[in-house]
């Protein structure tokens, strides 16, 4: 199957290779996820422009008429997705934070304001959820 696999096939002749390999022609083909605990994305973007914001969503609801001109934004994405509500909680106990996004079935949240507080914020979910609740973590990256 690894020969099969390496070649550039699409998915029909995959799925024909898997059933003409199988037992009378049929085959279950099956896709699991184990959600680890992890922290899988943590991103900060600096100074960004305004664009970004509307793109994103940002600038509608609660933060309508806000001017985004100055903030940074921080992104996390973790497993399992509820944990996102610790996140949540630990930065806007950093500073002057706006939860501008969170989703707790995905386990993707945004935060938005000054650079400094967005990266003390950004700093200290890692560090919790590293050293307090033993969660794999990836690098802290920003632009």
């Amino acid at each position: 199957m690894q020969e099969y696999i390496g070649k550039n096939t699409d998915r029909e002749r995959l799925i024909r290779y898997i059933r003409s390999h199988s037992r009378n022609g049929q085959a279950r083909v099956t896709h699991s996820s184990v959600p680890a605990r992890e922290i899988t994305l943590a991103h900060i973007i600096g100074i960004s422009d305004p664009a970004v914001y509307h793109n994103l969503g940002l600038d509608i609801g609660f933060h309508e008429g806000n001017d985004p001109r100055g903030n940074s934004i921080g992104i996390l994405h973790m497993t399992p997705p509820e944990t996102v509500v610790i996140a949540a909680d630990i930065s806007t106990k950093m500073g002057e934070i706006d939860l501008s996004f969170m989703d707790r079935f995905s386990g993707a949240l945004i935060i938005t304001g000054p650079r400094a507080d967005v990266t003390v914020a950004i700093e200290e979910c890692v560090r919790y959820f590293k050293e307090e609740l033993r969660y794999t973590v990836c690098p802290i990256s920003d632009r």
